[in-house]
């Protein structure tokens, strides 16, 4: 890994050049100045992605008011287990369970 941190942590030049193909960057004045305080960035060395591209987790659920939220898909379920019970994924990352958790080469 080369980096890693939130994304507040980071110059602003430093997040344009180094992460410049992320989704929360790409779309700077939308996403990213919203989620700084949030958005965890991390840099990896050269051959160790894991993806050509992002993989959709998520899917529509709704809380106990009946409200839409985003919640661990029923595929993603099963690669990463439970989160400890909170399927919603919207408010802050939740915990990966050790089965659901690859570790990829530093």
């Amino acid at each position: 890994m080369v980096a890693a941190g939130l994304a507040s942590e980071f110059q602003v030049d430093y997040v344009r050049r180094h992460f410049a193909e992320n989704f929360h960057v790409r779309h700077e004045k939308d996403v990213c100045q919203r989620q700084k305080d949030r958005l965890v960035l991390v840099k990896g060395k050269r051959g160790s992605r894991l993806l050509q591209r992002a993989v959709r987790i998520s899917s529509t659920g709704h809380d106990v008011k009946g409200r839409e939220l985003k919640v661990l898909s029923e595929e993603m379920h099963q690669t990463f287990g439970s989160f400890d019970g909170k399927m919603s994924i919207q408010c802050g990352p939740p915990g990966v369970d050790d089965q659901g958790v690859y570790r990829a080469p530093t």
